[in-house]
């Protein structure tokens, strides 16, 4: 029990907790630091010369902070140097602004803080840490690396439940061991929260999965957004490779992400996933619900917009079972949206699957639609820009009475199965999907939509499964080309036996 905050600065430290007696060779639990005061965060660092702060804690339980209209409950880190968190538990603590840990480079800085070993930030089935912003974790311009952590279970009544980031780089390493950011609430940006010119780069590895799942921007006065993620600012960028985005909710915009004039690229990454692994990207299982959980609100998985050219690209990404009353995904504003080698199916919407709107536009090629339902248009194209929607080498399947296009924006279609009549001017054969009752939406080897397109250069090397995007093969009659529609290329040998199941 700690009747004053623990004060360290400038010390070139190693705190370690956890050892049953002094003479232990090795640590058994954690040591537990608690406040028994309030004003203050249990622990606070601060370092003002270059080379001095270097300290790493290690194995302790830091809890009981109690700093309602301060910065940091549990720890504050501020100044210049390094601290390293390594299984560092910090839960239970309040404060105004970065309810568990609250990082602020000063002094010009620069000041990086690690959160590695499988330290938490919040504890699953915990009481987790509350805040006004950043209830798990506040980062003002610093930086911070992940590496096998979780940032759970937190609370911000107004921005960034689990990770509120500003003008901050935020990475992840390459270290074994998963980081999740999980189970957060706020009424916007539940999982993060980044503006100001943030910075944030998470990829995964085989051995290391990255998920932003089961967050709720559920709490205050509407608009709640972004169950996920929400990021805000012409200079912010978000870039991400194999990360899992899933089974979040908002109650008003965007269970998945929300957008406002920042930059977004998400896909498979090179070495992020495993080769059978076709769920290493996903934007799945996101909703927007009110409070009886019936569908409400707007963009399921995301929505874009805002000042200057906002972007969001979506590559090697499997967009599956979202839900929201209208749209699953929405763009204006002179947003840009770009999906490619990406699986639209299964998601529920009464009104649109995608909704261009305002000036903004919308780029699709190698995208698999099928098998969702909705009751309004696959897209619904409303955009003044020049060439507003523009979609080839694509799969796109609405169910029986449904339609592809509405809406007097101006639209290119190029190379396209579009099932029965033949809509866009494309093909209307059966698409030869493997095994789409099971959600195996690769091509069969006797499919139609294998060698149909044209090579242009502009493909990606890879399609959504990770295998190489253009194969030709042997004894299939080439149509236009030698490179197959939608979100896979050639790749049911792979998949025959159902491994990946």
């Amino acid at each position: 029990m700690l009747g004053a905050p623990l004060s360290i600065s400038n010390r070139d430290l190693r705190i370690a907790g956890g050892y049953p007696a002094c003479g232990a060779p090795t640590p058994s639990a954690k040591s537990t630091l608690r406040a028994d005061f309030s004003g203050d965060p249990v622990v606070s660092v601060f370092g003002d010369v270059v080379g001095a702060l270097g300290l790493e804690l290690r194995d302790l339980l830091i809890t009981a902070g109690d700093n309602p209209t301060g910065n940091g409950g549990g720890l504050r880190i501020t100044g210049l140097g390094q601290v390293d968190l390594v299984a560092v538990d910090v839960d239970g603590n309040l404060a105004d602004f970065g309810g568990g840990i609250f990082v602020q480079a000063l002094l010009g800085g620069p000041l990086s803080v690690n959160l590695l070993g499988g330290t938490r930030i919040g504890i699953d089935g915990g009481d987790g840490n509350s805040a006004e912003s950043g209830g798990g974790a506040y980062c003002w311009s610093a930086r911070m690396r992940l590496g096998q952590a979780d940032i759970m279970s937190n609370t911000a009544s107004g921005l960034g439940g689990g990770l509120f980031s500003d003008t901050c780089e935020v990475f992840s390493t390459d270290a074994e061991g998963d980081l999740r950011i999980e189970s957060n609430q706020a009424r916007n940006g539940a999982g993060i929260y980044a503006s100001g010119a943030s910075q944030l780069i998470l990829r995964a590895r085989p051995q290391q999965r990255i998920s932003i799942s089961r967050n709720e921007a559920v709490l205050g006065a509407a608009p709640r957004r972004g169950g996920g993620v929400s990021l805000a600012g012409t200079d912010t960028r978000f870039e991400a490779s194999g990360l899992r985005i899933d089974d979040n909710i908002a109650r008003d915009f965007a269970g998945g992400m929300f957008v406002a004039g920042a930059e977004v690229i998400l896909d498979r990454g090179v070495d992020s996933c495993a080769p059978s692994d076709l769920a290493c990207s996903s934007l799945s299982g996101n909703q927007v619900l009110d409070e009886t959980g019936a569908l409400s609100g707007f963009a399921a998985v995301a929505f874009v917009a805002g000042g200057g050219t906002p972007l969001l690209s979506i590559g090697q990404t499997r967009i599956v079972g979202n839900a929201a009353q209208t749209d699953i995904l929405r763009t204006g504003d002179s947003a840009a949206l770009e999906l490619s080698n990406v699986l639209m199916a299964a998601n529920q919407t009464n009104s649109n699957l995608i909704r261009n709107g305002s000036d903004a536009t919308v780029k699709a090629d190698f995208l698999t639609v099928a098998d969702n339902l909705f009751t309004g248009v696959l897209f619904q194209n409303e955009s003044t820009a020049p060439l507003a929607l523009d979609v080839k080498r694509s799969i796109l399947l609405v169910e029986a009475g449904g339609s592809h296009l509405s809406g007097a924006g101006t639209t290119a279609f190029s190379c396209l199965n579009t099932g029965p009549g033949g809509a866009l001017g494309g093909s209307d054969h059966d698409a030869g999907f493997f095994d789409a009752s099971n959600g195996l939406y690769l091509l069969r080897s006797d499919s139609a939509n294998l060698d149909q397109c044209a090579i242009d250069g502009t493909e990606t090397s890879f399609d959504l499964a990770g295998r190489p995007r253009i194969v030709d093969r042997p004894g299939v009659p080439d149509g236009a080309g030698p490179i197959d529609r939608g979100a896979f290329e050639d790749v049911e040998d792979l998949f025959s036996d159902r491994f990946e199941d």
